[in-house]
């Protein structure tokens, strides 16, 4: 049920709201991160599985992973306004500009090893109408009532219609390769970002009217 923050969430808000939205996106995802890297192992592991044991370094590798680390390091030279030289500037840029594409290709690659019949059953529509259509109406419904800003408003909106996380195809392949739940996932995915590029437009143009 976490949606595809990264590699379509990113790309999609700044696209729609620019530098300012992407700040407020970014910032919100950061606890969603935290929680999305730490509980994939107890969410998608087959029930009843032996755990092993993790060290305390274990679970804090998942609240410390580098997304979020670098979340707070932005934060920190946004508000100190300290900027790097033009070159190390241009740099970082350059790899920021790659990380969406190399993401959807990676995800594509992921989704490419499964025969498309295989993946075209009426169950597994069931997670991308719960991801792509019922939670924005709920979030939407909610964030109506909520006296925030408008843009703070639209940028949860559109989180909350991001398509399913596309790494959830690589975490049942580690956590619970069964055949079976490796397709679901995949399919979900698959049926997910399809259907975002009719949803998301329309829940931006519903937020646009709304806030």
């Amino acid at each position: 049920m976490f949606t595809n923050f990264s590699f379509v969430g990113i790309p999609v808000v700044e696209a729609l709201y620019g530098q300012t939205g992407l700040l407020y996106f970014v910032v919100f995802i950061v606890p969603i991160r935290m929680v999305y890297y730490s509980s994939a192992k107890a969410l998608l592991s087959t029930p009843g599985a032996v755990r092993e044991k993790e060290s305390t370094w274990q679970h804090l590798k998942g609240w410390l992973s580098p997304p979020v680390v670098a979340v707070f390091v932005g934060l920190a030279l946004y508000i100190t306004g300290f900027e790097f030289p033009a070159p190390i500037d241009k740099t970082i840029a350059s790899i920021g500009s790659i990380t969406s594409p190399m993401g959807m290709m990676l995800c594509g690659i992921s989704l490419g090893k499964n025969n498309i019949k295989s993946l075209i059953k009426p169950k597994y529509l069931l997670m991308p109408i719960l991801r792509n259509m019922l939670i924005p109406a709920i979030t939407t419904a909610i964030m109506y009532f909520v006296p925030v800003d408008p843009l703070v408003a639209k940028t949860v909106v559109i989180y909350s219609a991001l398509p399913v996380a596309s790494l959830l195809a690589a975490f049942t392949i580690q956590y619970n390769p069964e055949p079976e739940a490796i397709l679901e996932s995949s399919g979900s995915v698959f049926f997910s970002i399809i259907a975002c590029s009719i949803t998301i437009p329309l829940w931006a143009q519903l937020a646009e009217y709304l806030f």
